[in-house]
């Protein structure tokens, strides 16, 4: 028989085993919770980025004016946050462009755009009749678009339509981005007859109805089509659905301008058609020597430089 101290020795013996397995199994379910949780964070973080690089791959088709993303990348990242970073690329007569740099963040919770990569700034809200604006982050000249229905007042921020053609003439030799208002809407069949040939067609705006003044618009608010020459229905066709998407998100819900929503239900109401649509403007790229024939025609209501770089000789141009 057993004495109670060999009896007590077991017991503690079981105690401790039992101990030290609940312990262990512990150990290994709050382990396996963290990974779980560390899992669940990590997977939030990445449909953050993935709405993130979704948003500037539909607003770069919808909008930005000639500007198409470039390098691509995630920086400064962890499981639970993250940087992303591209170039906006500009396309000069085929000659690619910096224009800006994209710097948005993103985490467990949410994305944010980077709202200073969109903005323009007029080039000085001293001068008395002011028609120029600069990207923010670089100070680079912006292409503007200005609406014929606008009133433009000295307390405006952009106070005048501009009328940069006759600067090209001093610009010889330079390969020159212009953005052109129309007087009006046009199809694409009239502006066929009206563009010269020896220009690029690099971006068409979709105009405006109201009396918005859309020169100082961000450019995630100009809404317009880059047509591909090779593929122009499709182009069009998939610009069409993607600003019909954001027509009925919740973005053109909170963006707070009727008249820019106005503008957008007025393009859609082409039905997708590229015969029917219309548009307010166009941004042409070339050479600078190539825009003479434009100047001074009754169906322009501005025109505004952009980017312009040097000519080179060993650039192979998409228009000669």
């Amino acid at each position: 028989m057993e004495t109670f101290e060999v009896l007590a020795k077991k017991k503690r013996r079981e105690w401790k085993k039992r101990t030290i397995f609940i312990s262990f199994g512990a150990v290994l379910l709050a382990g396996g919770l963290a990974f779980l949780i560390w899992l669940g964070l990590s997977f939030l973080s990445t449909q953050q980025y993935n709405q993130l690089e979704d948003y500037y791959y539909r607003r770069t088709v919808i909008a930005f004016p000639n500007m198409q993303r470039d390098n691509a990348r995630i920086t400064s990242a962890s499981h639970l946050k993250g940087t992303y970073q591209a170039n906006l690329i500009k396309d000069i007569d085929g000659i690619p462009v910096k224009y800006e740099e994209i710097e948005a963040n993103f985490s467990v919770m949410n994305w944010q755009h980077d709202l200073l990569a969109d903005v323009v700034l007029p080039s000085s809200v001293e001068q008395d009749r002011t028609e120029m604006a600069y990207s923010y982050k670089s100070h680079q000249k912006a292409a503007l678009f200005f609406n014929p229905k606008a009133s433009y007042n000295p307390e405006d921020i952009i106070r005048k339509p501009a009328q940069e053609f006759p600067y090209l003439a001093d610009m010889k030799g330079q390969l020159v981005e212009v953005a052109i208002s129309f007087d009006k809407q046009y199809t694409l069949a009239e502006l066929e007859e009206k563009l010269p040939k020896n220009l690029k067609i690099n971006w068409y705006w979709i105009g405006s109805v109201s009396d918005l003044n859309t020169s100082n618009q961000a450019v995630r608010h100009l809404f317009g089509w880059t047509p591909r020459k090779q593929w122009l229905e499709p182009s069009y066709e998939e610009f069409y659905s993607l600003l019909e998407g954001f027509s009925q998100s919740e973005e053109a819900k909170e963006m707070g301008q009727e008249e820019l929503a106005e503008d957008v239900k007025a393009h859609l109401a082409s039905d997708g058609k590229l015969g029917k649509a219309t548009f307010g403007g166009v941004i042409l790229t070339g050479k600078a020597e190539n825009f003479a024939g434009l100047e001074d025609q009754d169906w322009i209501f501005a025109s505004s430089i952009g980017a312009a770089i040097p000519n080179q000789p060993y650039y192979q141009l998409d228009v000669e």
